[in-house]
């Protein structure tokens, strides 16, 4: 998509911290979804499900859970990437919110950036006693391993120790989900610059931004501008830009045309999304070489010359005399 976005350069630019806020579908990434039992989850009982996205990032996970007698204490759910480690996000459901007898319970996490083959675990606890114990359920069998991605842990001392059935296929029931990453370029930047001497050197700055779904990646690259004067950009491309990343400052350094002759210079830099041309922006591009160098120029030039800079001179110094003079005894 086209945009084209106009500061002032020579003014003070606040940017406010982008976070975008495009719309998403969630898209299921991983699943396992049969069982023939159920582990009880309470106290020092922890169940784990490992798992492999192939996906990022990591938007929120169901599970399914029975639950038989009320229960006051919350279900809790991280996600981990060592089963002994720390959680990188976690969720407590209350009791009175998990469903009686057995349901799939959705967990909204903060969106969480993982790494598409890498091993996570979905860790599950709860502080309720055993009479009131949650249950997970899993599916067992000798044969055939319905998820190969990942396995049931279980751990008897609160997470310190984990093991699993080596004897027989386990896994947990539990659904992963994500969504498509859409990154989208957007740019902040208009260049002005005004009563520029020929072959000087300008500044200026401009801001690239993704605008994107949250967590997505965009690779960008300047790929035309002006033809007028030399260019000079502090980088020409960037890669893995995500929204939460902020306004990218790119600085611009220009010497202008050694030409006199006044005139206003009108340009464009085009900057584009590498995987999506059709997704690009625009700065404009100005540059005023005003009258009075030309001017200047033409007296450096006629004054340099051996006779004719002398007369010049003479004159230019006789009629400054005269007009003081003139000053002087007009009063």
């Amino acid at each position: 998509m086209q945009k084209i976005c106009i500061m002032m350069i020579s003014a003070i630019l606040i940017l406010p911290s982008i976070l975008a806020q495009h719309p998403v579908e969630h898209v299921l990434d991983q699943k396992q979804e049969n069982y023939t039992d159920s582990f009880l989850i309470y106290g020092s009982i922890w169940i784990a499900q490992s798992f492999k996205p192939s996906m990022t990032p990591l938007v929120k996970v169901e599970i399914m859970v029975r639950k038989m007698y009320p229960i006051e204490s919350p279900l809790i759910i991280s996600i981990r990437d060592n089963l002994t480690g720390n959680d990188l996000t976690y969720r407590y459901i209350p009791g009175s919110q998990v469903p009686y007898f057995t349901n799939w319970i959705e967990i909204d996490f903060p969106d969480i950036e993982v790494i598409p083959g890498k091993t996570y675990y979905i860790v599950v606890r709860s502080r309720t006693s055993a009479d009131k114990a949650y249950q997970w359920l899993y599916v067992q069998n000798k044969s055939t391993d319905f998820y190969k991605r990942g396995r049931l842990w279980m751990s008897f001392d609160k997470g310190g120790n984990w093991t699993y059935a080596e004897e027989v296929f386990q896994d947990c029931t539990f659904r992963t989900y994500s969504y498509r990453s859409i990154p989208d370029l957007e740019c902040e930047g208009y260049l002005n610059w005004s009563d520029v001497r020929p072959g000087n050197i300008v500044n200026g700055t401009f801001c690239v931004m993704n605008v994107g779904t949250p967590l997505s990646y965009l690779n960008w690259s300047i790929y035309s501008w002006p033809m007028w004067g030399k260019w000079n950009f502090s980088t020409c491309s960037g890669s893995k830009l995500r929204p939460e990343d902020g306004p990218f400052m790119v600085r611009v350094s220009v010497m202008a045309p050694e030409s006199y002759m006044p005139r206003v210079y009108t340009g464009e830099i085009k900057v584009v999304n590498q995987n999506d041309k059709s997704d690009y922006c625009i700065m404009k591009a100005r540059l005023v070489i005003p009258k009075k160098y030309l001017k200047e120029r033409i007296w450096e030039i006629l004054t340099s010359l051996p006779i004719i800079g002398e007369i010049l001179k003479r004159l230019f110094n006789e009629t400054a005399t005269l007009r003081m003079e003139s000053r002087y005894y007009g009063r």
